[in-house]
């Protein structure tokens, strides 16, 4: 994880997860694994039971560092669930324990051990068993070394032990401060549709605050006589990590956020919601554009408080108002 590498890409989060997410059903093998977790055996871990939890997820992402300095791809491995998930700072996605050692494997021979520096926010508590870790990271290539990208991390608690159920590594980039930092995102602004199997999604979205922020509003259907559920969504710039960020809200009361980067004319999010009910839910996005009027849209890496679900089928979402 956070590997250098030749060519770097600009990445662009578009929250549109969490209110897709519910085109896409939960499978039988989902169900089945939120009913029972298996115990797994991992090196190196920290466990839990007596510890801080807080403390405990930052004791994580200090041993990332560690065993990238060490080289040592198979414990970098091990800190991840069995399917876990990293997207690196070009998007590129591995998924599982086997992909993720034969590439920091690879990495580490073609590079040599990576001294790195992860400079960390407060880690938030999603719940008791799901954590959010972010910051940036720094390689340590001598006096001046400056943060190179910006890193999140969702961490599952299983059997008393801090796993990444996912990353996503995003480089930081420099804002002209003439020009609107959201603008990449300026072709959103419009009205938006997509449906699937019965079920619906309008999308109005539009500038707000003098073009400071864009507004969204969502009504999803989960059937055609079914009741409208309004969503609402504002996006924004956080100058801090040179990254745009998102908030939204549904009426039954569920909110949550999202962070954003952009690569060619894909797009990915990486979102993290709370329900009225409490569970705390997961998703990362991919959008790739098809036409100017027009995008694919699929949801991975989804969870539902640490609970893996199956990746969509990707989905055409159509302009029908600009």
């Amino acid at each position: 994880m956070f590997v250098q590498k030749s060519q770097r890409f600009v990445v662009v989060l578009l929250s549109l997860g969490i209110v897709l997410v519910g085109l896409s059903p939960m499978s039988s093998a989902a169900k089945k694994e939120k009913r029972s977790s298996k115990k797994s055996k991992q090196s190196d871990v920290v466990v839990t039971t007596n510890v801080d939890s807080k403390s405990a997820v930052a004791a994580q992402v200090t041993l990332i560092s560690k065993y990238l300095a060490q080289g040592d791809a198979t414990k970098l491995s091990s800190l991840w669930t069995s399917d876990g998930t990293y997207i690196d700072e070009d998007g590129v996605l591995l998924k599982g324990r086997a992909a993720l050692e034969k590439r920091f494997s690879l990495n580490s021979t073609e590079t040599g051990r990576q001294p790195v520096t992860f400079i960390q926010a407060p880690v938030q508590m999603l719940a008791d068993t799901v954590a959010l870790a972010e910051g940036v990271v720094s390689r340590n290539e001598g006096v001046g070394s400056k943060p190179q990208t910006r890193y999140s991390i969702v961490f599952v608690k299983q059997d008393g032990n801090w796993l990444i159920s996912n990353a996503t590594e995003t480089p930081l980039v420099a804002v002209d401060e003439n020009v609107n930092p959201l603008s990449d995102l300026s072709w959103l602004i419009g009205e938006w549709a997509t449906e699937r199997d019965g079920k619906s999604v309008k999308m109005k979205a539009e500038w707000a605050a003098d073009q400071k922020f864009i507004q969204c509003k969502y009504e999803t259907k989960l059937s055609p006589t079914a009741p409208v559920v309004e969503s609402r969504q504002v996006i924004g710039w956080d100058p801090r990590i040179n990254q745009p960020v998102s908030w939204h809200f549904d009426s039954s009361g569920g909110f949550g956020h999202s962070d954003w980067s952009k690569e060619n004319k894909q797009w990915v999010v990486q979102a993290v919601g709370v329900d009225r009910a409490g569970n705390t839910t997961t998703a990362t996005d991919l959008l790739s554009a098809l036409t100017p009027d027009s995008f694919s849209w699929q949801s991975v890496n989804r969870s539902v408080d640490g609970f893996r679900f199956n990746d969509s089928a990707p989905l055409k979402v159509v302009r029908v108002a600009k």
